[in-house]
């Protein structure tokens, strides 16, 4: 498929006393998105959903500073969009089975059909003048289902004229509505449950969400296969039809209010000030993608592979290709003009921040301590990322093992002034932290070191909206990944109980990050010439061997009745491939001879 080349609409609203009842609405494209008679005064327009049928034909539904709602339509990719039809309260949610049949819902119970692609728009009664977050349309939307605030599910199977109460809850608000196939769907809640139909919505079963967080919004990839999202940035999968779910990590403390896939691999997910990431692992990783907006943005439609459509507050929509990672939004294209040249000379000859990395160690509990200084003579760019990394002794980065913190003027008050510096700790070390603390990030060094052949953390700090020093010089840093030195002592053998024990000590500056069951000793009877007898007998210990452990933890284990044709008793210590182990040997076993 061909590359699009989208731009942004921004929708300017124009204060002024018009001779014509109506408000022009522009875009960078200069061109009219639809005539509305509106009061004279400025509003706002927050758009709250969108959803397209293919690349070509789409629908936005927003809300409008009046109390009011809006429809957009597009049927050229985006390029342009027409306002096809008012309504008296704001719209929050859309959703449409073809080119000429959609449904979209709003608040104080507003529920709107249409089946000749927008050109007109039916009004339901529903009998609810609850607000209403989310519909479903089902067998060509004859059966339609709408979700709301105070428990609120209506479901109607004759194209919206009679609906049926069929709510499990009237004290939950309903926030997302998806279906997997006809038959089987879920519903996110603000709760802490999901339900749950396999019967098209005819009656809902509660499940619990094994989460306390509020959850906005879920996505299928498969029939038993989807992602949650919600409050406090968290991304939850299942893979079991809801049986089981994996936590993954998203970098962000922020709500998420929105996730789509292109297909297992390629997802997205936006929410609160300006958050957007996307990933091509099927959530195993989560990457920051800058936006250039501190506005909440509500939701994400991926019709195809390489083209999604993001919509928030403010009147914020951008542009993602998956493929590509190119992202077109409001800090993508600016029209400069004639003036451009000018403009960029200007730039060149102003004072420049100047961003560098120092200072940077791994602490004693395998956090890490770094700093982040402007060295130059002016302010610190609006937006500057912190990006950490594990990498191979070649320098390439290792997959799944890196993570993202943007920090932006909105979220933080102590920017960088000329010639200042921000302290970071990751994890959390003592009282005294001077910038951001992220949670995000706590479990990057101290629980996610990666397999043994990774060999060096890199942290970089870069700006992603403004210019800077294009130097490179320091602006990142590389640590030499800390090791363990696993060793034993005063192995021992008693015969009452047939058990070994052996004292497991850490010599170096590393700790087992968490990883205990990783650690521990394996002893084995041995034949001549170190031939086993038989099968190994391991035992893992409970206890974190912190760094240079000089008390160490003491290991016993029955190893069973000594074999006829053993000659010694051997203890080694375990450790999982996480463990970058000094290889000097050293006391690495334990050896004692057959009682």
């Amino acid at each position: 498929m061909q590359t699009r080349h989208f731009f942004l609409l921004s929708l300017n609203l124009i204060l002024g006393i018009l001779f014509f009842s109506s408000i022009t609405v522009t875009s960078l494209f200069a061109q009219e998105l639809g005539e509305d008679e509106q009061d004279l005064s400025v509003e706002t327009v927050d758009y709250q959903g969108v959803f397209f049928t293919n690349a070509h034909d789409g629908w936005i539904v927003s809300a409008v500073s009046n109390g009011k709602g809006r429809i957009f339509n597009t049927t050229d990719d985006g390029d342009t969009w027409d306002t096809q039809y008012t309504h008296d309260a704001p719209l929050r949610n859309i959703f449409c089975t073809s080119s000429s049949t959609c449904l979209a819902v709003g608040d104080k119970g507003s529920a709107l059909k249409t089946t000749d692609g927008g050109s007109s728009w039916t009004e339901l009664q529903v009998g609810s003048q609850e607000d209403l977050l989310g519909g479903y349309l089902l067998k060509g939307g004859q059966t339609l289902i709408v979700i709301g605030e105070h428990g609120v599910i209506r479901r109607s199977t004759n194209g919206g004229e009679t609906w049926l109460n069929v709510s499990p809850d009237s004290s939950l608000t309903f926030t997302s509505i998806r279906f997997a196939n006809s038959r089987n769907g879920w519903i996110t809640t603000e709760g802490d449950i999901l339900l749950k139909t396999t019967n098209e919505g005819a009656q809902w079963q509660s499940k619990k969400s094994e989460t306390t967080e509020k959850l906005y919004d879920l996505e299928f990839v498969k029939s038993d296969t989807f992602f949650v999202v919600g409050t406090s940035g968290i991304i939850r999968k299942t893979s079991t039809g809801g049986k089981q779910w994996v936590s993954q990590n998203s970098d962000t403390e922020w709500t998420l209010r929105g996730v789509d896939f292109t297909n297992s691999k390629h997802g997205v997910t936006v929410g609160d000030h300006g958050v957007f990431l996307a990933t091509d692992d099927g959530g195993l990783t989560w990457e920051a993608l800058d936006t250039g907006v501190d506005a909440t943005l509500r939701d994400i439609q991926c019709p195809e592979q390489d083209f999604c459509v993001i919509v928030g507050d403010q009147e914020n929509i951008f542009i993602f290709n998956p493929s590509t990672g190119e992202v077109v939004g409001n800090q993508a294209e600016q029209d400069q003009g004639e003036n451009a040249p000018e403009q960029e000379e200007q730039q060149q000859s102003q004072d420049l921040p100047d961003l560098i990395v120092t200072d940077a160690v791994f602490l004693s509990n395998a956090s890490v301590s770094f700093k982040v200084k402007n060295i130059g003579t002016a302010s610190s760019p609006q937006t500057f990322r912190v990006h950490l990394e594990w990498l191979l002794d070649g320098g390439s980065p290792v997959p799944g093992y890196s993570s993202s913190f943007t920090l932006t003027s909105a979220q933080r008050q102590e920017m960088l002034a000329p010639q200042g510096t921000i302290l970071f700790k990751y994890p959390h070390v003592g009282n005294t932290v001077i910038g951001e603390q992220r949670t995000a990030l706590t479990e990057f060094f101290s629980t996610r070191f990666p397999a043994a052949h990774a060999r060096t953390a890199r942290i970089t700090v870069d700006s992603q909206n403004s210019i800077v020093e294009s130097d490179d010089l320091n602006n990142d840093v590389s640590l030499p990944r800390p090791e363990a030195d696993f060793f034993l002592e005063n192995l021992t053998f008693n015969q009452s109980n047939q058990s070994a024990e052996v004292t497991l000590k850490n010599g170096g500056p590393r700790a087992d990050g968490g990883q205990t069951s990783q650690v521990g000793v394996r002893f084995q009877w041995l034949k001549a010439d170190d031939i086993p007898t038989g099968n190994a007998f391991d035992k893992r210990v409970g206890t974190i061997i912190s760094p240079a452990n000089t008390a160490g933890a003491p290991v016993s284990k029955p190893v069973g009745t000594i074999p006829a044709d053993a000659v010694k008793l051997r203890a080694t210590p375990l450790f999982g491939d996480r463990f970058l182990v000094d290889p000097d040997t050293a006391n690495d076993r334990q050896e004692i001879s057959r009682p």
